[in-house]
């Protein structure tokens, strides 16, 4: 069973990945390329360094951050609509979240090539 730090540590873990799939998912609108695993890993620190952030807020500067930084569109009002879509999909609940997280391991499985 998880303790509190663990499950504390998955969620910020969620919420950084959630944004590399957001971000892709309005840059694309909604039809992922074959571009797409690569944009999600490099948004994400979890993905791409193997290092979840330490708190919430951490992962928010993060992402915008490596959204103003990696990918080919680099706007701050995409990157802070991005936090909302993050923020919608958390609230929505489990299924939501899991929808994305089904969707994200589409995405590194096919690769779409």
């Amino acid at each position: 069973m998880l303790g509190s730090h663990e499950k504390k540590a998955a969620l910020v873990a969620l919420v950084d990945i959630l944004y590399g799939f957001v971000y892709d998912f309005r840059t694309t609108e909604g039809d992922p390329s074959c571009e797409s695993p690569w944009t999600l890993g490099k948004l994400s620190s979890t993905f791409s360094w193997l290092d979840p952030p330490e708190s919430v807020a951490d992962a928010c500067k993060g992402c915008v951050r490596r959204a103003l930084a990696y990918p080919l569109y680099r706007t701050f009002p995409l990157a802070r609509r991005c936090l909302e879509d993050v923020a919608i999909i958390l609230s929505r609940g489990r299924r939501s979240v899991l929808r994305a997280l089904i969707s994200i391991r589409a995405l590194f499985a096919d690769g779409h090539r």
